[in-house]
Protein backbone atom coordinates (compact mmCIF):
# COMPACT_ATOMS: atom_id res chain seq x y z
CA UNK A 1 0.00 0.00 0.00
CA UNK A 2 2.95 2.50 0.86
CA UNK A 3 4.55 1.72 -2.67
CA UNK A 4 0.81 2.41 -4.05
CA UNK A 5 0.12 5.93 -2.27
CA UNK A 6 3.43 6.78 -1.38
CA UNK A 7 4.45 8.15 -4.75
CA UNK A 8 1.40 10.45 -5.08
CA UNK A 9 1.18 11.67 -1.90
CA UNK A 10 4.48 12.58 -1.66
CA UNK A 11 5.41 14.40 -5.40
CA UNK A 12 1.73 15.88 -4.73
CA UNK A 13 2.62 17.26 -1.15
CA UNK A 14 5.60 19.03 -2.47
CA UNK A 15 4.44 20.35 -5.31
CA UNK A 16 1.65 22.07 -3.38
CA UNK A 17 3.71 22.54 -0.51
CA UNK A 18 7.32 21.64 0.02
CA UNK A 19 9.41 18.79 0.37
CA UNK A 20 10.04 19.62 4.06
CA UNK A 21 6.12 19.22 4.93
CA UNK A 22 5.96 16.08 2.31
CA UNK A 23 8.72 14.23 4.30
CA UNK A 24 6.86 15.20 7.76
CA UNK A 25 3.75 14.30 6.87
CA UNK A 26 4.60 10.87 4.99
CA UNK A 27 6.82 9.64 8.13
CA UNK A 28 4.00 10.37 10.83
CA UNK A 29 2.20 6.27 9.43
CA UNK A 30 5.31 5.25 11.11
CA UNK A 31 4.86 6.93 14.52
CA UNK A 32 1.31 5.51 14.35
CA UNK A 33 2.81 2.33 13.35
CA UNK A 34 5.25 2.66 16.16
CA UNK A 35 2.60 2.93 19.10
CA UNK A 36 0.57 0.26 17.75
CA UNK A 37 3.31 -2.35 17.96
CA UNK A 38 3.91 -0.66 21.45
CA UNK A 39 0.76 -1.46 22.95
CA UNK A 40 -1.09 -3.89 21.11
CA UNK A 41 1.51 -6.61 19.91
CA UNK A 42 2.35 -9.71 21.78
CA UNK A 43 5.71 -10.53 22.99
CA UNK A 44 6.63 -14.12 22.01
CA UNK A 45 6.92 -16.48 24.90
CA UNK A 46 10.70 -17.33 24.09
CA UNK A 47 10.89 -19.95 26.54
CA UNK A 48 8.24 -21.57 24.62
CA UNK A 49 10.17 -20.93 21.29
CA UNK A 50 13.38 -22.39 22.85
CA UNK A 51 11.64 -25.54 24.36
CA UNK A 52 13.64 -28.34 23.71
CA UNK A 53 16.96 -26.61 23.53
CA UNK A 54 19.20 -26.69 26.39
CA UNK A 55 21.96 -24.88 26.20
CA UNK A 56 21.94 -21.18 25.97
CA UNK A 57 22.17 -19.58 22.81
CA UNK A 58 24.33 -16.00 21.61
CA UNK A 59 24.03 -13.82 18.63
CA UNK A 60 27.39 -15.00 17.94
CA UNK A 61 26.86 -18.76 18.38
CA UNK A 62 23.69 -18.57 15.75
CA UNK A 63 25.08 -16.77 13.40
CA UNK A 64 28.08 -19.49 13.45
CA UNK A 65 25.45 -22.33 13.24
CA UNK A 66 23.99 -20.42 10.51
CA UNK A 67 27.02 -20.91 8.67
CA UNK A 68 26.29 -24.48 8.37
CA UNK A 69 23.62 -23.98 6.06
CA UNK A 70 24.71 -23.45 2.84
CA UNK A 71 21.20 -21.62 1.59
CA UNK A 72 22.50 -18.82 4.56
CA UNK A 73 25.29 -18.53 2.81
CA UNK A 74 24.50 -18.27 -0.75
CA UNK A 75 21.75 -15.78 0.62
CA UNK A 76 24.41 -13.54 2.64
CA UNK A 77 26.17 -13.44 -0.93
CA UNK A 78 22.97 -12.49 -2.87
CA UNK A 79 21.98 -9.91 -0.59
CA UNK A 80 24.58 -8.19 -1.84
CA UNK A 81 23.67 -8.37 -5.50
CA UNK A 82 20.45 -7.75 -4.97
CA UNK A 83 20.45 -4.45 -3.08
CA UNK A 84 23.18 -3.21 -5.58
CA UNK A 85 20.47 -3.87 -8.30
CA UNK A 86 17.77 -2.61 -6.57
CA UNK A 87 19.11 0.08 -4.70
CA UNK A 88 20.12 1.64 -8.08
CA UNK A 89 16.98 1.87 -9.13
CA UNK A 90 15.60 3.03 -5.61
CA UNK A 91 18.48 5.76 -5.69
CA UNK A 92 18.71 6.74 -9.07
CA UNK A 93 15.41 6.32 -11.22
CA UNK A 94 13.83 9.32 -10.17
CA UNK A 95 16.48 11.71 -11.27
CA UNK A 96 17.04 9.42 -14.67
CA UNK A 97 13.30 9.60 -15.65
CA UNK A 98 12.70 13.53 -14.54
CA UNK A 99 16.13 14.50 -16.11
CA UNK A 100 17.04 12.30 -18.99
CA UNK A 101 13.86 10.77 -19.64
CA UNK A 102 11.90 14.40 -19.69
CA UNK A 103 9.01 13.63 -17.27
CA UNK A 104 7.71 16.44 -14.71
CA UNK A 105 8.29 14.48 -10.84
CA UNK A 106 4.05 15.11 -10.22
CA UNK A 107 4.36 12.53 -13.70
CA UNK A 108 7.14 10.45 -11.89
CA UNK A 109 4.64 9.98 -8.88
CA UNK A 110 2.16 8.64 -10.54
CA UNK A 111 3.84 5.95 -12.66
CA UNK A 112 5.66 4.77 -9.25
CA UNK A 113 1.98 4.48 -8.54
CA UNK A 114 1.24 2.16 -11.31
CA UNK A 115 4.96 0.52 -10.06
CA UNK A 116 3.57 -0.05 -6.99
CA UNK A 117 0.48 -1.61 -7.80
CA UNK A 118 2.31 -3.92 -10.37
CA UNK A 119 4.87 -4.96 -7.58
CA UNK A 120 1.44 -5.80 -5.13
CA UNK A 121 1.39 -8.37 -7.69
CA UNK A 122 4.51 -9.76 -8.01
CA UNK A 123 4.01 -10.86 -4.30
CA UNK A 124 0.21 -12.02 -4.82
CA UNK A 125 1.35 -14.07 -7.93
CA UNK A 126 4.94 -14.77 -7.86
CA UNK A 127 4.87 -16.78 -4.46
CA UNK A 128 2.42 -19.37 -6.79
CA UNK A 129 4.99 -19.80 -9.45
CA UNK A 130 7.91 -20.57 -6.60
CA UNK A 131 5.68 -23.32 -5.23
CA UNK A 132 5.29 -24.52 -8.60
CA UNK A 133 8.58 -24.52 -10.00
CA UNK A 134 10.41 -24.41 -6.86
CA UNK A 135 12.38 -21.38 -5.18
CA UNK A 136 15.63 -22.02 -6.71
CA UNK A 137 14.59 -21.31 -10.94
CA UNK A 138 11.76 -18.89 -9.47
CA UNK A 139 15.06 -16.59 -7.89
CA UNK A 140 17.25 -17.30 -11.16
CA UNK A 141 14.70 -16.21 -13.26
CA UNK A 142 13.67 -13.01 -11.54
CA UNK A 143 17.06 -12.08 -11.31
CA UNK A 144 17.57 -12.31 -14.96
CA UNK A 145 14.49 -10.89 -15.84
CA UNK A 146 15.55 -8.21 -13.35
CA UNK A 147 18.73 -7.41 -15.64
CA UNK A 148 16.27 -6.42 -18.59
CA UNK A 149 15.23 -2.96 -17.25
CA UNK A 150 18.52 -1.80 -16.15
CA UNK A 151 20.29 -2.74 -19.31
CA UNK A 152 17.68 -1.28 -21.66
CA UNK A 153 17.92 1.84 -19.13
CA UNK A 154 21.63 2.33 -20.21
CA UNK A 155 21.35 2.19 -23.91
CA UNK A 156 18.38 5.10 -23.61
CA UNK A 157 15.68 6.75 -21.37
CA UNK A 158 13.11 6.49 -24.22
CA UNK A 159 9.27 5.97 -23.31
CA UNK A 160 9.41 2.18 -24.68
CA UNK A 161 12.22 1.73 -22.30
CA UNK A 162 9.98 3.27 -19.44
CA UNK A 163 6.91 0.56 -20.21
CA UNK A 164 9.87 -2.31 -19.85
CA UNK A 165 10.84 -0.69 -16.60
CA UNK A 166 7.34 -0.39 -15.24
CA UNK A 167 6.93 -3.81 -15.89
CA UNK A 168 9.81 -5.56 -14.76
CA UNK A 169 11.24 -3.14 -12.36
CA UNK A 170 9.02 -4.34 -9.68
CA UNK A 171 10.50 -7.61 -9.56
CA UNK A 172 12.74 -6.26 -6.71
CA UNK A 173 9.85 -6.21 -4.28
CA UNK A 174 9.00 -9.71 -4.43
CA UNK A 175 12.57 -11.07 -4.93
CA UNK A 176 14.27 -9.30 -1.84
CA UNK A 177 10.97 -11.23 0.33
CA UNK A 178 12.05 -14.35 -1.60
CA UNK A 179 15.77 -14.27 -0.26
CA UNK A 180 15.34 -12.89 3.12
CA UNK A 181 11.86 -15.14 4.14
CA UNK A 182 11.45 -17.54 2.05
CA UNK A 183 14.13 -19.37 1.20
CA UNK A 184 15.99 -18.30 4.35
CA UNK A 185 13.71 -19.75 6.62
CA UNK A 186 12.86 -22.98 5.10
CA UNK A 187 16.31 -23.64 4.87
CA UNK A 188 17.32 -23.21 8.85
CA UNK A 189 15.41 -24.50 11.93
CA UNK A 190 12.96 -22.57 13.66
CA UNK A 191 14.95 -21.61 16.29
CA UNK A 192 17.24 -19.40 13.71
CA UNK A 193 14.60 -17.98 11.63
CA UNK A 194 14.60 -14.47 13.36
CA UNK A 195 18.29 -14.16 13.60
CA UNK A 196 18.87 -15.24 9.89
CA UNK A 197 15.94 -12.91 8.89
CA UNK A 198 18.05 -9.92 11.29
CA UNK A 199 21.48 -10.62 9.74
CA UNK A 200 19.95 -10.80 6.23
CA UNK A 201 17.80 -7.37 6.25
CA UNK A 202 21.00 -5.87 8.22
CA UNK A 203 23.76 -6.88 5.95
CA UNK A 204 21.12 -5.83 2.40
CA UNK A 205 20.24 -2.77 4.34
CA UNK A 206 23.87 -1.99 5.77
CA UNK A 207 25.29 -2.55 1.91
CA UNK A 208 22.61 -0.41 0.08
CA UNK A 209 22.45 2.56 2.19
CA UNK A 210 25.57 3.20 3.64
CA UNK A 211 28.10 1.58 0.83
CA UNK A 212 26.42 0.55 -2.87
CA UNK A 213 24.24 3.80 -2.82
CA UNK A 214 27.63 5.76 -2.54
CA UNK A 215 29.47 3.70 -4.67
CA UNK A 216 26.85 3.99 -7.23
CA UNK A 217 26.87 7.59 -6.75
CA UNK A 218 30.61 8.23 -7.78
CA UNK A 219 30.27 6.17 -10.55
CA UNK A 220 27.27 8.60 -11.82
CA UNK A 221 30.06 11.16 -11.44
CA UNK A 222 32.29 9.47 -13.31
CA UNK A 223 30.72 7.99 -16.30
CA UNK A 224 27.40 8.99 -16.14
CA UNK A 225 24.11 8.01 -14.64
CA UNK A 226 23.41 5.66 -17.22
CA UNK A 227 26.49 3.41 -16.14
CA UNK A 228 24.85 3.04 -12.46
CA UNK A 229 21.93 1.15 -14.45
CA UNK A 230 24.46 -0.57 -16.38
CA UNK A 231 26.22 -1.51 -12.73
CA UNK A 232 22.77 -2.39 -11.63
CA UNK A 233 22.31 -5.25 -14.80
CA UNK A 234 25.52 -7.10 -14.05
CA UNK A 235 24.62 -7.26 -10.46
CA UNK A 236 21.29 -8.93 -11.69
CA UNK A 237 23.12 -10.79 -14.03
CA UNK A 238 25.80 -12.17 -10.95
CA UNK A 239 22.56 -12.76 -8.27
CA UNK A 240 21.11 -15.16 -11.18
CA UNK A 241 24.02 -17.24 -11.85
CA UNK A 242 24.55 -17.40 -8.17
CA UNK A 243 21.33 -18.12 -7.21
CA UNK A 244 21.80 -21.83 -9.07
CA UNK A 245 24.07 -22.39 -6.24
CA UNK A 246 20.55 -22.38 -4.04
CA UNK A 247 19.15 -25.92 -2.59
CA UNK A 248 15.87 -25.78 -3.09
CA UNK A 249 13.81 -25.59 -0.27
CA UNK A 250 9.97 -25.82 -1.53
CA UNK A 251 8.27 -28.69 0.32
CA UNK A 252 6.56 -29.97 -2.74
CA UNK A 253 9.33 -29.97 -4.86
CA UNK A 254 11.84 -31.91 -2.03
CA UNK A 255 12.87 -35.81 -1.93
CA UNK A 256 13.97 -35.56 1.51
CA UNK A 257 11.47 -34.58 3.92
CA UNK A 258 13.78 -32.62 6.51
CA UNK A 259 13.73 -29.46 5.21
CA UNK A 260 17.18 -28.44 7.43
CA UNK A 261 19.12 -31.45 6.11
CA UNK A 262 18.39 -30.82 2.29
CA UNK A 263 19.51 -27.25 2.82
CA UNK A 264 23.00 -27.86 4.43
Amino acid sequence: MAAIIGPVLVTQLAYHFDWHLAFIITATPAFIVAIIIAFFSKEVDREQALSGRTEKTSTWSQFTELLKYRNFKVCLILQLFVMSASWAGIAFQAIYWVQLGGFTQEQFGLFMTIYGVIGVCYNLFAPRIADKFGRRPTCAGLFFLFVIPYILMFISPSFPVFIVFLILGPIQTFLIQLIQGIIGNESIPAHLRSTNTSILMGVGEFLGAAIIVRALGSLADAFGLPSVFLAAAIAALIGGFISLALKETNPHKKVPSDQTIAAK
